[in-house]
């Protein structure tokens, strides 16, 4: 006789592995013999399951679910996390909607983002998580004296509301801590992104002036040429006029030089500094600074003109 396993629920596949195994396993050759009351020794059962194993049975059924429990993989628990933003909450991608909000987390890293800002948090407790506004993130990035930290902090605003101002800020930042092959390519990215952005005029001179700091001034002189094609009506006109002259001047473009710095002459902001150039470019050097100290005798480079004219009678 056989004892069949009991019958198990579909779920307790495992389980029912494990004690089928056990049914079909065979039998010992010699038996123990068994004494079953009021039965004679002649007529006890024959060799089974219930001769041999009433209590192996139980003990097999024992150990299949020791190992169908260590085995089994459990359902994770889920964290509540409360999220606080200025807009709507987006969790690991999903739009979730207003804050504030609860959510219910599994363990573990998880992206929280509101208004074009993300924070990444490890979630492993009950806990609450804010997101800091735009301006928020701008005002910590302009406080932050290490550069590396201000920088990083102006990268999270690319997708803000306040991403034109964040990066035409990050680039400066950057051209400022002699960063300039950097400076050169968010400048780049910004005029690419925000082509009629409200700091396009300025993104593009500040392109301009980090190609001459590069001391790339070919490079600098296209780009100063065409921001005066694109915003020669502005206020800095005279100022490019001014820093395209002397880049001219610096690649042996004089006459051309001359004809920028004529033009900046007019905009008495920059007359100084331009009749001077003009004068170290005259032919007749002393005559150029002559007339320099004749239109301004208290300018800015008064001084050194009077003493180079002495040195040099």
């Amino acid at each position: 006789m056989t004892i069949a396993p009991p019958r198990l629920k579909d779920g307790d596949g495992r389980l029912a592995q494990s004690l089928r195994d056990y049914a079909e396993a065979p039998l010992p050759s010699s038996p123990a013999p068994v004494s079953w009351p009021g039965v004679s020794p002649g007529s006890a059962p024959g060799p089974s399951r219930l001769v041999w194993g009433a209590g192996t049975v139980v003990a097999a059924v024992a150990a299949a679910l020791v190992v169908w429990s260590v085995t089994r993989e459990p359902t994770p628990a889920t964290i509540p996390v409360q999220v606080e933003a200025m807009g709507p909450v987006a969790v690991d991608g999903v739009q979730l909607g207003a804050s504030p909000l609860v959510v219910r987390l599994e363990p573990g890293s998880h992206q929280f983002s509101s208004l074009g800002l993300t924070v990444a948090v490890e979630v492993l407790r009950e806990q609450t998580v804010r997101i800091p506004s735009a301006e928020q993130v701008l005002e910590e990035a302009r406080g932050e004296r290490d550069v590396a930290r201000a920088l990083a902090a102006y990268a999270r605003l690319e997708n803000a509301s306040n991403a034109e101002l964040a990066l035409y800020e990050r680039a400066m930042l950057a051209f400022r801590a002699g960063q300039l092959d950097s400076a050169l390519t968010l400048l780049t990215a910004h005029r690419a992104r925000f082509p009629k952005g409200a700091l396009a005029m300025e993104a593009s001179l500040s392109r301009a002036e980090v190609l001459v700091a590069m001391s790339r001034l070919s490079d600098a002189l296209d780009a100063l040429t065409t921001h005066l094609e694109g915003f020669g009506a502005s206020e800095r006109r005279a100022e490019v006029l001014l820093l395209r002259g002397e880049v001219r001047r610096r690649v042996g473009q004089t006459e051309l030089a001359r004809e920028d710095l004529r033009e900046a002459a007019k905009e008495p902001r920059f007359a100084d500094e331009a009749t001077f150039r003009l004068g170290v470019l005259d032919p007749d050097v002393r005559a150029g600074l002559e007339a320099y100290l004749q239109s301004f005798p208290m300018g800015a480079h008064a001084a050194e003109v009077r003493r180079a004219l002495e040195t040099n009678p």
